[in-house]
């Protein structure tokens, strides 16, 4: 093997070594903006925005395999300080988590470290992951929605970050 070869050689092995921890994780890095957050009855399929059509939000992948997110619905206003029914409904429009990531399969985990909601702390939340050129499409499993008693999956389409 001439001496081109054998370095191309060693190249190509050192960087295949360097992907592994990572893997398919290469493909999300970076930041997304969320374009829409769906909604589906786990029983009946039957779908809604409730969130409006313009919420807001960005998950970002490091390479390093830490992850955060941050939603927030449509029109989102403050709530004065006495206002604890504001104040709550400000709490059930928008989700906040960060933790470590790992691409599995077909989807991603986030394992959580620190959340909005203190029962997420400590949880893997897997997603199903879809990539599409500069589109991520995330679904949730079922997820119970203890305002309306029902489960629900939560379909969320991210464009990649400019």
């Amino acid at each position: 093997m001439n001496a081109f070869r054998w370095r191309f050689v060693i190249f190509v092995t050192l960087l295949w070594c360097a992907v592994p921890a990572y893997g398919a994780d290469l493909a999300i890095l970076g930041a997304w903006k969320l374009v829409s957050y769906t909604r589906a009855d786990a029983l009946t399929g039957q779908t809604s925005r409730p969130w409006g059509e313009n919420p807001s939000g960005y998950p970002m992948y490091l390479p390093d395999g830490h992850m955060s997110a941050v939603l927030t619905s449509e029109g989102r206003r403050a709530a004065g300080p006495t206002d604890e029914r504001k104040a709550a409904q400000l709490l059930f429009n928008m989700a906040a988590y960060a933790g470590t990531y790992a691409v599995e399969g077909g989807g991603v985990v986030h394992h959580v470290e620190v959340a909005w909601l203190p029962t997420w702390v400590g949880s893997d939340q897997p997603r199903e992951a879809k990539l599409e050129g500069d589109t991520l499409t995330i679904r949730t499993q079922p997820m119970f929605n203890s305002l309306e008693g029902k489960n629900y999956i939560y379909i969320l389409v991210w464009k990649r970050a400019q």
